[in-house]
């Protein structure tokens, strides 16, 4: 099991004080899972995403009842509780941590025992059929038939509640996978539904951050969710940094002083790992929206304010660098070179393979006169991938340096692996001929020409 830490309890067993520990709480989970094969197995009497401490406790009731059985030996119950004892035992060992990791809790270790549960609730209520109609003389039947009705609507309350918490567990699966519009569109749906057995502050806290990645308003739905959870840490957060946002001061200063009473109640509670993780998540896709939106030196500034918390946050790192190179390209277009060239240079920093930027970089190179820089970056570009485009602009720029050798060479080389029909139709024709109308005196430059195109 993945979430199970087997390494770490072998390890533990090694001394008395390790065994005797590891088997305390393999007890109380066991507890746990006997409680809740009464209280959300069947329905769903109490949220199942977060423990409650009175849960062992009923657990250790259940499991009188069914050492009762067995010592009665109450066939056939008592195979049914073996059963039921016998599937929960091997999941005891695992972490608080692993059992609480998904919103569904820990109702996936419980499937093979609950076979064992159903016979016996099942078992429980002919028994009180019989009672009833042993006092009341009526057919047992008609009272099997009365109390199905309680179970039948409980159970259709608790499917409401679990597909709603189904909904949300899917938004996350198709937000962790990059599917975020189907993401932000379940994290909805499952708002809209019977929340009763959902994290609901988390479905707000997810709301929000997919809010912030397509540049949407989180507010009305901040407000909303304050209002219902006043004190959720990760609430808070979100409206710290979307007050800092806000075009007006005294609102900014407000959110700049909620974000450090928010990262002081973290410490306080020992989750400044859980802190650092949501803060960067929610600032990086921030950033994703304001990219969007093509606001890219606000894009800039959450990126960087990013990585000065988490420099090895990788997916921030690629996207501060594709939002250099989208400034780059907005620079290129207003004929602010330099400006472009920084740009670029920014986004190579970050991204060395990003090949887009180093060839925009090279023909900014090439158009300024910087041939031999030109040169280096188209060389650094063909060592990862063989392109048409870039091939000729590197024979231009050894024309332009006057390297003659090397531009024959390279257009050849071009020509063999391209064709003469290929280059002429990229433009390189075109780029031959601006170079000998600018430069007449480039020979090699227009004997190229004439071999290739007569």
């Amino acid at each position: 099991m993945r979430d199970a830490p087997v390494w770490d309890l072998v390890r533990s067993l090694d001394s008395f004080g390790g065994l005797i520990s590891n088997l305390g709480m393999a007890v109380r989970h066991l507890g746990l899972f006997l409680s809740r094969l009464l209280t959300t197995a069947h329905w769903l009497f109490v949220p199942i995403h977060t423990s409650h401490p009175w849960e062992p406790y009923a657990g250790l009731a259940v499991g009188v009842l069914g050492a009762y059985i067995l010592y009665k030996r109450m066939r056939p119950l008592d195979i049914w509780v073996v059963w039921a004892l016998l599937a929960l035992l091997p999941f005891t060992p695992i972490s608080d941590q692993g059992l609480f990791q998904s919103p569904t809790g820990f109702s996936r270790y419980l499937y093979f025992a609950t076979a064992g549960s159903s016979l016996l609730l099942a078992h429980l209520l002919n028994q009180t059929a019989q009672l009833l109609s042993k006092y009341f003389h009526r057919s047992q039947t008609i009272y099997v038939s009365i109390l199905s009705v309680p179970l039948a609507f409980t159970s259709y309350i608790g499917l409401q509640q679990v597909e709603t918490l189904s909904i949300y567990s899917s938004a996350r699966y198709y937000i962790a996978g990059g599917e975020m519009e189907v993401g932000l569109e379940r994290l909805h749906a499952a708002l809209a539904g019977n929340t009763a057995a959902t994290p609901l502050p988390e479905v707000y806290f997810h709301l929000a951050s997919m809010q912030l990645y397509f540049n949407e308003d989180p507010d009305p739905a901040l407000r909303q969710a304050l209002a219902l959870f006043p004190d959720y840490l990760w609430l808070n957060l979100v409206k710290s940094l979307v007050d800092q946002e806000n075009n007006n001061t005294l609102i900014q200063q407000r959110g700049q002083d909620h974000l450090v009473a928010c990262i002081e109640q973290a410490k306080r509670e020992g989750r400044e790992n859980l802190l650092v993780k949501n803060l960067t998540s929610l600032l990086h896709n921030m950033g994703k929206g304001y990219f969007g939106q093509e606001d890219y030196p606000r894009a800039i500034r959450t990126f960087e304010r990013v990585l000065e918390i988490n420099p090895d946050k990788h997916n921030t790192r690629k996207a501060l660098g594709d939002t250099y190179a989208e400034l780059g390209f907005q620079y290129f277009e207003q004929n602010r070179h330099d400006l472009a060239i920084e740009a670029y240079q920014q986004t190579l920093d970050l991204n060395p393979d990003d090949r887009l930027a180093r060839i925009s970089l090279g023909w900014l190179f090439y158009f300024q006169g910087r041939w031999q820089e030109a040169i280096d970056q188209y060389r650094l570009a063909l060592k990862h991938e063989v392109d048409a485009d870039v091939q000729f602009a590197l024979g231009l720029a050894y024309l332009a340096n006057r390297d003659d050798k090397a531009a024959q060479t390279t257009y050849a080389q071009g020509i063999r692996l391209f064709g003469v029909e290929e280059a002429q139709r990229i433009g390189v024709l075109q780029n031959l001929d601006a170079l000998i109308k600018n430069s007449e005196e480039n020979i090699v430059a227009r004997e190229i020409r004439m071999a290739y195109w007569p």
